[in-house]
């Protein structure tokens, strides 16, 4: 959670051993999430950087993510049938930190969606191609 030297200072890693989600840069690992049977896994920084993981367990797609309205890390249950999550930060221009938004788009019944932090995840909007 400290962006002061950039977003690109640290290379992160996360992974799933032994029933946890953990988080892993210079070779200190960090417990985040107790979750059993994952098997998919995305992780994302927002601006802040504060860590967004999207992960896959027992067919079901949760977000463990930072809620500004709440000002902590919640899990929200997005549904099953959701395969593919993947996170990405849009704009990592400091300038340009009022556009930025943490993106997550997933395959759901072979059709792409997609999710914005800016609207806490709650909107799902299909792309179109």
């Amino acid at each position: 959670q400290n962006s002061s030297a950039g977003l690109s200072v640290e290379l992160w890693k996360c992974f799933y051993e032994d029933g946890s989600i953990k988080l892993s840069h210079d070779g200190q690992v960090q417990s985040v999430l107790n979750v059993e049977n994952v098997t998919a896994l995305s992780l994302g920084f927002d601006l802040s950087m504060r860590p967004i993981i999207a992960y896959l367990a027992n067919e079901h797609c949760y977000l463990w993510w930072y809620d500004t309205s709440v000002s902590k890390q919640i899990i929200t249950d997005l549904g099953n049938e959701i395969t593919f999550p993947q996170l990405s930060l849009d704009e990592r221009r400091l300038v340009q930190s009022s556009n930025a938004d943490v993106i997550l788009t997933y395959i759901r019944n072979n059709k792409m969606y997609m999710r914005l932090q800016r609207e806490r995840f709650q909107t799902e909007y299909k792309i179109t191609m």
